[in-house]
């Protein structure tokens, strides 16, 4: 027996448009009048936490291709309470969405002369300054907690080449060992419970 995959992309329907729907039954499952209204809802999480993996992607697609989106699966284990919400979101950021995606930028830096950081956008500035950050009572707290990613976090000391005939024979064999990197490296983030040689290339779900 033939095993098919059907490579779906995270930036078109119907993945784009899971985690939306994934969180609009989860609030469903709240009462939407709380008790005390100035206890912030958790359902206000669940709104902007698709927005903000668009956002993230959005950055992403700039330096790499759909298959190195980020997949809805990393976004789906939110606590349905407000306060642990936002450490889960700190931890989620800094521990596996900023790496990754520094990681990803500098992979493209060293492999496309065209690409440049002139253009680029700190996804984490995009999601406070737009309104996107649903925490909006410490956003400061924001700012200095979660790890940001700009020019300078992306940039480092070039190594030194002593031959050039020696690096131009393996340019196109490390970059090829850096993308294979890259591919396993959001497979393990998009799916944290499983290891990545257990999981199909295509699939960034």
């Amino acid at each position: 027996m033939v095993t098919r995959w059907i490579l779906l992309s995270n930036d078109k329907p119907p993945i784009s448009t899971l985690l939306e729907k994934y969180y609009a039954i989860r609030s469903a499952e709240f009462n939407p009048k709380p008790r005390n209204d100035a206890i912030p809802s958790v359902c206000k999480v669940f709104d902007k936490l698709p927005k903000m993996w668009s956002i993230i992607n959005e950055s992403i697609l700039k330096f790499g291709s759909s298959q190195l989106m980020l997949g809805p699966k990393l976004f789906m284990s939110c606590p349905s309470d407000y306060q642990k919400s936002e450490i889960w979101f700190t931890d989620l950021w800094n521990y596996s969405i900023a790496p990754y995606v520094m990681e990803l930028v500098r992979w493209k830096l060293e492999n496309a002369p065209e690409a440049s950081l002139a253009d680029w956008k700190s996804p984490l500035q995009t999601i406070l300054n737009t309104g996107n950050y649903p925490w909006q009572n410490n956003i400061n707290q924001a700012k200095a907690n979660l790890r940001d990613i700009t020019p300078h976090d992306i940039q480092r000391e070039p190594i030194p080449i002593k031959n050039v005939s020696d690096t131009e024979k393996s340019n196109t064999n490390n970059s090829e060992q850096d993308l294979m990197a890259l591919l396993k490296r959001v497979m393990e983030i998009n799916s944290p419970y499983a290891s990545s040689d257990e999981l199909p290339l295509e699939s960034n779900i």
